[in-house]
Order: structure tokens, then C-alpha cells, then sequence
């Protein structure tokens, strides 16, 4: 299937990140978003992520998102129909000192503002629960029943359906080489596989972000993105680029009535 040449948006990354962004725009209502991912869905780091889900967070705005992925993921599995590896094992989290024994009972009034549940627990209460922890000294500990782990390769896998069954397109194999605004102030986004213009572009690329945004170029305004490029066309965009540059650099010292210092 050919690529698509103008989207409303485009996501660079097939990362869990990545098809996440890409998932909430179509749920959203923007059917018209594309992703972009240069090997295969989690080939980057997702595949080897611990997917631990600790909702403790002493930020209210933190764990509002902590929160709502919590129940989200067991939206999702009951609206693809596809096993994301949710495992809910609760969490404990042990104070020895006083003024750990404060943060955790300061946390605990958040959870509560936030409605997350939470349990504090006695030295003994913990034994009960967890026999094998060696519990003098302990002043007491916290528990988060809803805590868990979830699998990463998997929850992406979900994600993608349920952003392609919003109308959502993932190409993969398809390198980005470059990016450019253009002066109507949308994307073009230069890959291996052709051009797609768009209004909006994110980047979750993790690691390969270096390459793709290898420099940026600051015109009146306009920001220009340009990465290593493998493609042919690649290299042209890269020489425009250049020659643009010099083109600007060059008028900005004529304005200024200062002699030039190219040869």
C-alpha cells in the first residue's frame, strides 16, 4: 500500500510512545494521523522495558497520568480484544526512618485528592502480608493494591489496533531522513518510501532522535530539521538546506552593511 502523501498529523517512533501518541490523536477524532517507524513496532527500546507501573508520584499532574493508565490499559484490552500483559501484584513500599515514614504519610494525602487507593500498613500487617521480610526496625510501609507491571511489546501491539480501527495508518520500514517547514507553516517529512506533509509532527524517537534531528536551523522564524538522510532525496533536501542557509546568512550581512566573510 502506497504511503500517504498529507496527513493531519504525523508521529515519528513505533514505540509504545509513539503508537500511544498516535492511538489518543484517532480516539480523539483525528482519523487522518500516520506513524512512522523505520524498522518494526517496539524494535527500539519498548521491547526490553521493565513496564513496572508504580502509581506512587508525589505530583498531582504525574499521578493523574499514572492513574488514568492504570485503567486504561484494561479499557484497551476489552476494546481491541488483545491480552496487553496486565498484571495487577500491588506494591509495597517500606519506611525505615522518620522522615521516610513523612513523605509516605505527605503521599498519602495526594493519593487521596487523587482517589488512588492506598493502604498504610503496621510492621506487622507487613509480615502478614509479606512473611519473608525481615520487618524490625520498620516503622511501617504503604501499599498501592492497583500497582503492577504490564508487557510493553504487547500493550503497543493493542495500541496500534485500536488506533488502525479509528482510521489511523502505520507505515514500517520507513526511514525518516529529513524534516522541513515549509512556509505555509506545515512539515514535510522526507522518508525512504516518499514525502508526507503535515500539520503537526511528533517525534517519539527515542535514541534515533540524534540522527533525525542531527541539526536545526533557526530562518525568521522558521525551523528547519535535518537528519544524516540515507536517499538520494534525502541528499538534495540537505543541499537546498545548506544553500538556503548560506543564501540567509549572506542577506543578514548585506542588511547589516557589515563586509561578508566568505571568500
Amino acid at each position: 500500500m502506497a504511503m500517504k502523501t498529507e496527513a493531519r498529523a504525523v508521529v515519528i517512533g513505533g514505540g509504545v510512545v509513539g503508537v500511544s501518541s498516535l492511538y489518543h490523536l484517532a480516539r480523539k477524532g483525528w482519523s487522518d494521523v500516520v506513524l512512522l517507524e523505520r524498522k518494526e513496532l517496539t524494535s527500539g527500546s519498548t521491547w526490553h522495558a521493565a513496564g513496572l507501573l508504580p502509581l506512587f508520584n508525589m505530583s498531582y499532574s504525574v499521578g493523574q497520568i499514572h492513574r488514568y493508565s492504570v485503567r486504561f490499559y484494561q479499557e484497551l484490552q476489552a476494546e481491541t480484544g488483545m491480552n496487553v500483559g496486565f498484571s495487577q501484584v500491588t506494591n509495597i513500599r517500606l519506611a525505615r526512618t522518620r522522615d521516610r515514614w513523612d513523605e509516605y504519610m505527605y503521599y498519602a494525602g495526594v493519593a487521596e485528592t487523587l482517589g488512588i487507593p492506598l493502604n498504610v500498613l503496621t510492621p506487622r500487617q507487613i509480615k502478614e502480608i509479606w512473611p519473608l521480610c525481615e520487618t524490625d526496625g520498620l516503622l511501617g510501609a504503604i501499599q498501592h493494591p492497583d500497582d503492577g507491571y504490564i508487557q510493553p511489546a504487547d500493550l503497543t501491539q493493542a495500541l496500534a489496533k485500536g488506533a488502525r480501527d479509528r482510521g489511523a495508518a502505520i507505515y514500517r520500514n520507513t526511514a525518516v531522513a529529513a524534516i522541513r517547514q515549509t512556509e505555509d507553516g506545515r512539515w514535510l517529512v522526507t522518508t525512504d518510501k516518499g514525502d508526507i506533509t503535515a500539520e503537526h509532527v511528533v517525534s517519539a524517537t527515542g535514541p534515533d532522535h540524534a540522527r533525525i534531528f542531527e541539526c536545526t536551523v533557526h530562518h525568521g522564524g522558521v525551523e528547519l530539521a535535518r537528519g544524516s538522510g540515507r536517499s538520494k532525496k534525502a541528499a538534495e533536501s540537505e543541499a537546498a538546506l545548506n544553500a538556503l542557509a548560506k543564501l540567509r546568512a549572506e542577506q543578514a550581512v548585506a542588511k547589516a552593511g557589515a563586509p561578508s566573510t566568505n571568500p
